[in-house]
């Protein structure tokens, strides 16, 4: 019987990649990652006004190593969230993922998210936080947003 695996998943707002500053953060977290658990599935995408998947729960092989750009697209961020987590979820039993460690790296304004909303996400991530989902938000105050959200409803 094999062990279960580890999921990384990594979301990154696509405005911190025209700053060298948050983007050797970004890539240094991916191979910090890499170097901890290098039998993880991995899955990375970016995002402005859609998501933009750089790989899907691959085996860590290689670490992309993102580079400079800069986007004018309004970002949603409570909609990329929201899409990588249901996109994930399906994916979880196939590959026998026991622990999921989601790592969001966004500036803090939405700019304009339709399907989702701050409390439908703080509820998706209440949800998979006891689930054995474990959340990181390095560059936002999301995480105190999210709380702060989640004990008014």
């Amino acid at each position: 019987m094999s062990k279960p695996a580890i999921a990384g998943i990594f979301l990154i707002d696509a405005r911190l990649l025209s700053s060298s500053k948050y983007l050797t953060i970004v890539n240094e977290s991916l191979l910090k990652f890499h170097l901890k658990f290098s039998e993880a599935y991995m899955s990375l995408a970016t995002f402005d006004s859609s998501l933009n998947t750089i790989m899907s729960f691959q085996k860590i092989t290689m670490i992309p190593r993102l580079k400079l750009s800069i986007t004018t697209a309004p970002v949603k961020i409570f909609d990329a969230i929201g899409q990588i987590i249901e996109k994930s979820e399906w994916l979880l039993p196939v590959y026998d993922i026991s622990q999921v460690y989601v790592w969001i790296a966004s500036a803090p304004k939405d700019q304009g998210s339709q399907k989702y909303t701050l409390f439908d996400i703080a509820r998706m991530i209440e949800e998979k936080r006891n689930n054995s989902w474990k959340f990181y938000f390095p560059f936002a105050r999301f995480e105190e947003i999210s709380q702060e959200t989640f004990q008014m409803i």
